[in-house]
């Protein structure tokens, strides 16, 4: 999901936002690790995985949610709606 970054001794950092997906990216690290350590001629490469912190974003289903997610975005859209005398 994220770009890995080189980090010292060698270490390939990838960062996942949840633990299926570290469990995941390490299986196939087991078929990874082995080539890129022959393609690159460098048998000190490791790995590192870690589980990023992330922010839940809100999910609206309902126009209602939607339309007030919205306004919490941007509070101008309600003036907007009530100078044209829009319903919700």
């Amino acid at each position: 999901m994220n770009t890995p970054k080189i980090r010292e001794n060698l270490t390939i950092h990838f960062e996942v936002v949840n633990q299926l997906n570290k469990v995941e990216l390490t299986r196939e690290m087991e078929y990874l690790m082995p080539y890129l350590k022959n393609k690159l001629n460098n048998h000190q490469i490791k790995y590192d995985i870690t589980i990023s912190k992330t922010v839940r974003i809100e999910t609206a289903y309902s126009q209602k949610e939607k339309y007030d997610l919205l306004i919490k975005i941007n509070p101008e859209l309600e003036k907007l709606r009530q100078s044209f005398n829009l319903e919700f």
